[in-house]
């Protein structure tokens, strides 16, 4: 059967760092006191201050989308994307990506979202309300997803603040937003590739692997020499340009801090980057 993915990674894509985005067609997308400059930077930042200042990148989304559409139009077999995760966090509107995502913008497409780590500690704040997480959370981009969904944030939240933010947070979110968030996937197989949001754990079946391996694993992995079964395709550790290695493809080029989304077309056994 002919198979034609697209795969993106995209990475918290800021509204500060949208332009020179570079882009391909499979789309499968501290210090305290660094988090205390942060937190100001977003004190009052709220959706009508947002709408009047005109932020947004949902246009960049939008012609990247269509350049993957444009890219598949001679292709008559099945159309996959797959997004590796991390949809949230560090930029200024995850509550736009999101909203995004769920208005279809590839509708002749079988679609998969991955879930990435950051969309899995947000889900362990907001439906267990593990509080306990929450600073770590905060130095990764965090506070920019409560904001982007209108909870007032004033400076460093204090373990006052934790109670508030988690309830109005849980009434804030769409549930729309929040059935996305719990029906995204840990893996995703097609053909030769295994695609996931940040690898897998060296000499372990792939259908053995932990999700906090597939979430969070980095350095044995990305050191790792051996042939996995397949071709991991995974995002989550950043560099400069996809990495294409004999045993994985990374994809995550750090959209949030450098604007540079990447997208990857699978065919068969080639591959290609829009």
């Amino acid at each position: 059967r002919m198979t034609r993915g697209h795969c993106c990674q995209i990475t918290r894509v800021g509204l500060n760092h949208f332009f020179n985005m570079s882009c391909s067609r499979f789309r499968i997308g501290n210090s305290a006191a660094r988090c205390q400059s942060r937190a100001q930077m977003l004190t009052h930042f709220t959706e009508s201050q947002r709408r009047r200042r005109g932020v947004g990148f949902h246009p960049v989304l939008r012609d990247v989308h269509q350049k993957i559409i444009e890219d598949a139009t001679d292709f008559n077999g099945l159309k996959t994307a797959v997004y590796l995760g991390d949809y949230i966090d560090r930029g200024m509107d995850s509550k736009g990506t999101i909203e995004f995502l769920l208005t279809d913008p590839l509708p002749d497409f079988k679609k998969v979202y991955l879930l990435g780590n950051h969309e899995q500690i947000l889900l362990q704040f907001l439906l267990n309300n593990n509080t306990s997480i929450a600073n770590t959370w905060f130095q990764f981009g965090g506070l920019s997803t409560i904001i982007s969904y209108g909870v007032e944030v004033r400076g460093i939240p204090t373990s006052k603040d934790l109670s508030r933010i988690h309830t109005e947070l849980k009434l804030k979110l769409p549930a729309s937003h929040l059935s996305f968030l719990q029906n995204l996937s840990l893996s995703y197989e097609a053909g030769d590739y295994f695609f996931v949001h940040a690898g897998i754990k060296p000499k372990v079946k792939l259908y053995n692997q932990q999700p906090e391996d597939l979430l969070w694993i980095r350095e044995e992995f990305l050191n790792s020499k051996l042939f996995h079964g397949k071709m991991i395709v995974h995002g989550h550790t950043v560099t400069a340009l996809p990495e294409c290695l004999p045993n994985r493809i990374g994809l995550d080029t750090g959209a949030y801090s450098t604007g540079k989304l990447t997208c990857a077309v699978f065919e068969a056994t080639h591959y290609k980057f829009l």
